[in-house]
């Protein structure tokens, strides 16, 4: 139907109101009807797009804590190795002193 030049607003597979009351009656229960009756179950409505944030969000914390922790690692490791290079660098510096004056 699109490509007979029919608009994707004009589509729809839902039946109007009449149509619907005439073929079932009243044997259904309209929704606006429904939002006034308290004793009805209610939930909260939670989109999927709310769902992929509050995964991708809890992903990259556990991704962050995973980071830092790799990082401490690498920084407690390489602060002890860069001590010792750093004694290492002092001793052949005050070795080559004498040479250079």
């Amino acid at each position: 139907m699109l490509r007979s030049g029919f608009h994707r607003a004009e589509l729809s597979l839902l039946a109007s109101e009449h149509t619907v009351a005439k073929k079932l009656g009243h044997h259904y229960r309209r929704a606006i009807d429904a939002g006034d009756d308290s004793s009805l179950p209610r939930a909260a409505f939670v989109s999927t797009a709310a769902i992929g944030d509050a995964e991708g969000g809890l992903i990259g914390a556990l991704a962050y804590v995973g980071a830092t922790v790799a990082i401490g690692v690498v920084v407690v490791a390489g602060g002890a190795l860069a001590d010792a290079k750093l004694i290492e660098l002092t001793e052949e510096l005050v070795l080559l002193l004498p040479t250079l004056a």
